[in-house]
Formats: C-alpha cells, sequence, structure tokens
C-alpha cells in the first residue's frame, strides 16, 4: 500500500478515535495539556500560533486562556480562499470569529503576518511518530507554509497521548515536527 492510501487510512482511524471520546474525556486531558505546557512555556517561544479545536482535536483553550493570562501574544492561523499557505492573525479575548471554507472559526481580520514572523507554531495533529513524522487532515496547509519561511519557527504539535503511533508515513514534503505536546508529557525530537 503506498502512503498516501496509508496516511488517509491512518487519518481515518485517529480521527474516529478523537471522536469517540466523551466530553468529560476531553476535557480532562485539556486541563492535562494546559499543565504540561506551563511546566515547557518560556516567554522567548512568543509570539505563538496557536489553533482553534475542530473535528474532535485537542481543545487549546485552556492553554490559549493562560497564555492571554501571561500577556504572551497569540496567533491562529487563516485559510485565505485560494491560496495555498496559511497566514496568522492576532487573536485576543476580544477577536471576531468567522468560519472560513472549512467550517473552522478563524479572526476576522485584514492584517495577517507570516508563520515565520512568529517563533512557535503549536498545530494540531491526527497521528505523530517517535522520530518526528507527523499527519495533518491532509490539506497540505502547514507543510507549504513552513516550506515557505526563511526562518522556520519551532513547530509543536499538540495532540492525545493515543495519537502516538509506532511509524507515522511521510513523504519528502511533510514538515516534521522539533516537538509534540499531549496530556502526558512534552516530547522533544532530533
Amino acid at each position: 500500500m503506498n502512503s498516501p492510501d496509508l496516511k488517509q487510512r491512518l487519518r481515518q482511524k485517529m480521527r474516529e478515535q478523537r471522536r469517540s471520546l466523551t466530553s468529560e474525556a476531553r476535557q480532562l486531558s485539556a486541563e492535562k495539556t494546559c499543565e504540561v505546557f506551563k511546566t515547557w512555556v518560556t516567554e522567548d517561544l512568543f509570539p505563538m500560533a496557536i489553533y482553534l479545536a475542530f473535528d474532535g482535536e485537542l481543545n487549546p483553550q485552556k492553554v490559549i486562556n493562560y497564555c492571554w493570562s501571561q500577556n504572551y501574544p497569540i496567533y491562529l492561523p487563516i485559510v485565505i480562499p485560494d491560496e495555498p499557505q496559511l497566514e496568522f492573525a492576532a487573536y485576543t479575548p476580544h477577536s471576531q470569529l468567522v468560519a472560513n471554507q472549512y467550517g473552522i472559526l478563524q479572526p476576522q481580520v485584514e492584517n495577517t503576518v507570516r508563520a515565520d514572523t512568529l517563533r512557535t507554531l503549536l498545530l494540531p495533529l491526527t497521528a505523530f511518530d517517535e522520530t518526528g513524522a507527523r499527519l495533518g487532515m491532509g490539506g497540505g496547509y502547514y507543510d507549504r507554509t513552513l516550506a515557505a519561511c526563511r526562518e522556520k519557527p519551532n513547530v509543536v504539535g499538540l495532540a492525545y497521548a493515543f495519537q502516538q503511533v509506532s511509524r507515522c508515513p511521510s513523504e519528502a514534503h511533510d514538515v516534521p515536527l522539533d516537538a509534540v505536546l499531549t496530556e502526558d508529557n512534552f516530547i522533544k525530537f532530533g
């Protein structure tokens, strides 16, 4: 079976597993992840892009709230129709959000920044392995965005611990993780 087929099967399996979690299990994982985040985070990792949970992804809202309480600058990814790369917009408690073409909420703004102006991207995962290989949702937005960076930010995945697999299928264009943060721990690669 070729890599795209393996990716699609693994993506489907992990998405089903994420969706099957109870709201209590999701809440507990979000709280535990925020506690792990607090042990890892330092001021020099900002400005940081985070995401808003979609399709059963580990919800980073507690992490975002913690960052806001520390006055750390947070950005969210912006999908611009017909553009292959993500842009990023500042995100505050007062940001107006709208759904993009995928139904994912993002700030309604005109001013965006490129990924290479940020220090860290905290991004959602479908799966990851012990080498830092990662599997996203399949759109390729983060890979294209990171490939275009003059200076690559820290790439940190945010995932449930069960999303770690023995081997994550990857291709030459897939950008690996520098680290991953789960409800159980922070894992640095390389």
